[in-house]
């Protein structure tokens, strides 16, 4: 079976027994997947672990917000589960849809669109209202917020 990403995505908040917006622990989720996180004054980046062999260490800049922190280290954390090259080892091409996938991976893992349940949002009328509920419900920036939003709307679109 070849999943796509989204449901690979699903597939590990699955196995690890998160089912609602609260539960998702980001730096928990980064350590079940053998990823420790570090503050770093410098840009994030993912490299070796210092002293776990076959981890890796995810340094995130700590002068983020939370919503910020949260979506830097899921991409991050997509750099360690599925991108195994350096990228001073392959070619520009090559990272950008590394960065690309990484983007949409921390998309997929903060705001799972199965979590977003009918009732929650039936009050919300207005686009705005929308992806600040998405925003303040999964602790995720409001571009992040604004793309799930659009997801779940053209998912839902028939309901």
């Amino acid at each position: 079976m070849n999943l796509n990403l989204e449901q690979q995505v699903n597939k590990l908040l699955n196995y690890l027994n998160i089912h609602y917006p609260h539960e998702i622990d980001i730096e928990a989720i980064a350590y079940a997947c053998k990823a420790e996180v570090f503050p770093t004054s410098i840009r994030s980046h993912c490299i070796t672990h210092p002293t776990k062999i076959g981890w890796s260490g995810l340094y995130i800049n700590d002068q983020l917000s939370l919503p910020e922190w949260r979506q830097t280290v899921a991409h991050e954390l997509c750099h360690h589960v599925l991108h195994v090259a350096s990228h001073l080892e392959i070619s520009n091409l090559h990272i950008q849809r590394h960065e690309i996938q990484a983007a949409h991976f921390a998309e997929y893992l903060l705001v799972p669109l199965h979590m977003i349940n009918h009732d929650d949002i039936a009050h919300i009328n207005y686009l705005d209202e929308g992806i600040r509920w998405i925003a303040e419900e999964f602790v995720v920036p409001l571009d992040l917020a604004k793309n799930r939003w659009e997801a779940w709307n053209a998912q839902n679109i028939n309901v």
